[in-house]
């Protein structure tokens, strides 16, 4: 596992750490929104591709 996934997996587990009903389950579906939201941003990093974004972040449900 390379360095940018463990941070991600870090601020995953800060983030449910704080919320008095964490789960794996929570942590999860943290890890996973961290994870998707760094590959949009790697793919398509311009601000030309909002379309793309949009639909990905959809497809996964990701929020904002």
């Amino acid at each position: 596992m390379n360095e940018r996934i463990r941070e991600l997996a870090d601020k995953a587990a800060e983030n449910i750490s704080s919320s008095p009903w964490n789960s794996s389950d929570d942590f999860s579906g943290k890890f996973a929104q961290l994870i998707i939201q760094e590959c949009i941003e790697v793919a398509c990093p311009k601000l030309t591709d909002i379309v793309v974004k949009k639909r990905l972040k959809q497809y996964f449900g990701v929020e904002e």
